[in-house]
């Protein structure tokens, strides 16, 4: 069985490097780190799963680490110890970018990198980054779709237009892993 820890990283908590170093050692299969870019000042929207009236979002939610930046962190420091997004959330980040990153990271790690998406929860905060949030969903599968080759080709990836009509560009980075996609 494969045993891997979610962990809400921040400037207060352990840093990724020693959380990362401590769970490998401990026999740990993997670290899970989640996404929220930006709270919104004022949200509407209630925490999940929680009673009417009750759903305010925790403090700590605005103080989350970048994900990709501490998976960085913890792959550099261990050397089996698989990093993975916890989830990551697709429509609120640039899909070329996002696509680099896991690539780069996935590369730099010797293919340690769990790619977990999602589409997010909190409106208010998925429209302050740009994402339809009623067709988060669709845009999640589109940008998914627009880099989900790119371990398959041989040749630069084409992020070409969708709905969303931006440009065509390539992305040369490749997973490790060839039963890896970015």
């Amino acid at each position: 069985m494969k045993i891997g820890m979610l962990a809400v990283l921040n400037e207060h908590s352990v840093d990724p490097a020693t959380f990362a170093r401590r769970a490998e050692a401990l026999g740990f299969e993997s670290i899970w780190l989640p996404d929220h870019p930006v709270m919104p000042a004022h949200t509407s929207t209630p925490l999940p799963e929680t009673p009417p009236g009750k759903g305010e979002i925790p403090e700590h939610y605005s103080r989350m680490c970048d994900p990709f930046v501490a998976m960085a962190m913890a792959a550099g420091a261990t050397t089996r110890l698989m990093v993975g997004t916890g989830v990551c959330l697709v429509p609120e980040r640039n899909p070329m970018l996002t696509a680099k990153e896991v690539a780069t990271l996935d590369a730099f790690s010797n293919g340690r990198v769990l790619f977990g998406i999602g589409a997010g929860w909190l409106k208010e905060e998925s429209e302050l980054l740009g994402a339809d949030y009623p067709h988060r969903w669709t845009q999640t599968r589109e940008y998914i779709a627009r880099c989900g080759n790119c371990g398959r080709k041989t040749k630069p990836l084409s992020m070409a237009a969708t709905s969303n009509s931006r440009p065509c560009g390539f992305i040369q980075n490749r997973p490790v892993r060839a039963d890896r996609r970015c």
